[in-house]
């Protein structure tokens, strides 16, 4: 699905492509397996990592969004495949895989790091889903940094700075997250929300299943009754864990206080 929307990757050889990256052979083959997301056996989620703003994110979906927002600002086109790249192939499969099972055990789980101050292994707390915490938060910063740089009216801003503005941000003097305008990674749900409640994701996610089952050539899936059924139920729950229980928190919640320290709201620091 990936080459479907972004096409390959580049038409050299691998010899010619590690001629003249920037990465060495040793690296690249380290940046290839530390993108690449698995669960083990024993319930270890590879292929993730802890944000400055305390989240666990993983780096599959973060990176898809970002290229079809970078593809989408070099060609002037809409950011094609962004929401089936980023969320809708993970939620669909996810809602189906697990349609016998209650809503509630269809999306996670979130998890624990050995270590906050140096984080090596990410262990689950509970068996996987296919759209785990991490894949979800992945995939919603994936889906709001590619629309920021799919914007072609907006300024061009260089990766890294995007990146650094949306990870690690400063507060100043008196001012909480809500006077914040840019997007920042602690507000990634409340943002998500804003770009996809208008769509119909049902239909987003039915697109998604039905190009999957094109590209595999298992259309005979979309025959079984129980499809829509496990989508809309599956969708219902993703609204209420990411959007609702987050919107009922946040609306609870304090500002930030002057010189409320990293520790306290991690990924902020105030001024």
């Amino acid at each position: 699905m990936t080459i479907h929307f972004l096409g390959p990757s580049y038409n050299l050889s691998v010899d010619e492509v590690l001629d003249t990256a920037i990465l060495n052979a040793s690296s690249f083959r380290f940046f290839d397996k530390a993108v690449h997301h698995i669960v083990t056996q024993s319930g270890e989620e590879r292929g993730v990592v802890l944000t400055p703003d305390g989240t666990t994110v993983a780096l599959s979906p973060l990176l898809l969004g970002i290229e079809s927002g970078l593809k989408a600002s070099t060609d002037g086109t809409p950011p094609a495949g962004i929401f089936p790249l980023t969320l809708g192939r993970r939620l669909g499969l996810s809602f189906l895989s697990l349609q016998e099972f209650p809503p509630s055990y269809r999306l996670g789980p979130n998890g624990c790091w050995d270590s906050v101050k140096h984080p090596k292994v990410f262990k689950l707390s509970k068996p996987a889903t296919l759209a785990t915490d991490a894949i979800i938060n992945g995939g919603m910063d994936g889906l709001i940094l590619g629309m920021d740089l799919s914007n072609h009216s907006a300024p061009q801003q260089a990766l890294s700075e995007l990146l650094k503005g949306y990870y690690n941000f400063t507060l100043h003097e008196m001012r909480g997250l809500d006077a914040v305008h840019t997007h920042i990674s602690p507000r990634r749900r409340e943002i998500s929300k804003s770009i996809l409640e208008p769509l119909d994701l049902y239909g987003l996610v039915m697109e998604t299943l039905n190009l999957i089952w094109k590209l595999e050539k298992t259309e005979w899936i979309a025959l079984d009754k129980g499809v829509e059924k496990a989508v809309k139920e599956g969708l219902q729950e993703f609204a209420h864990k990411y959007w609702a229980l987050w919107s009922a928190l946040m609306a609870t919640s304090t500002k930030a206080e002057v010189g409320t320290s990293s520790a306290h709201t991690p990924g902020v620091t105030t001024v």
